[in-house]
């Protein structure tokens, strides 16, 4: 093993962490005291991610997370070198990492990692692009969306849409039939 802090990866000991069970699986919530931003991985990522602990390189992290994906220490996933760089670099980017910039990887073998091109690093998506991901403290919007889910649903069978469709074509036509007299009403008003 090299000595810590030498090009290797490390998680930043600051982070505070805690795991949230949900319906789908464990959530990690990880807090970043000085921006004071949440990230949230799920419980294969932060497996992953604690990994980077500044002994370790991204092709030793990406030997462990194969054997033990096989063993079933960590959740299945399919992780290539690439995608191990990309998911380092972006955690580098949310300054999540503290990583050496003069020390490479090794570029040759089987353990070796590409250095990444400008397609592999992604700038992360407007907050904008994905509305369900914005979390405030007290507002939860999957929670909304789920209890409006279990109110609108026997509303929105296909019958009851049907029926709708069938009411908003005769309001549209007797509007359409009655619009002349409208017309006539409403000049008289304006004009009375």
């Amino acid at each position: 093993m090299s000595r810590p802090g030498v090009g290797r990866p490390g998680l930043r000991a600051d982070l505070q962490s805690q795991s949230i069970l949900t319906r789908d699986g464990r959530i990690w919530v990880v807090k970043d005291p000085l921006s004071r931003q949440f990230f949230h991985f799920t419980d294969h990522e932060w497996s992953i991610l604690r990994l980077f602990d500044g002994h370790r390189g991204l092709a030793e992290i990406g030997e462990i997370v194969s054997r033990s994906r096989h063993s079933g220490e960590i959740a299945a996933g399919h992780l290539t070198p690439r995608s191990l760089l990309q998911f380092a670099a972006q955690a580098a980017r949310q300054r999540l990492l503290v990583v050496d910039p003069n020390h490479t990887e090794p570029r040759s073998g089987a353990g070796a990692v590409p250095k990444p091109s400008a397609a592999d690093i992604q700038s992360p998506p407007p907050w904008y692009t994905h509305p369900l991901a914005i979390r405030c403290p007290g507002i939860y919007p999957d929670r909304w969306i789920t209890t409006l889910h279990r109110w609108l649903s026997p509303v929105l069978t296909r019958g009851c849409l049907v029926i709708a469709s069938l009411c908003l074509a005769f309001a549209t036509a007797i509007a359409i039939v009655r619009m002349p007299q409208v017309l006539s009403d409403l000049s008289r008003l304006l004009a009375g």
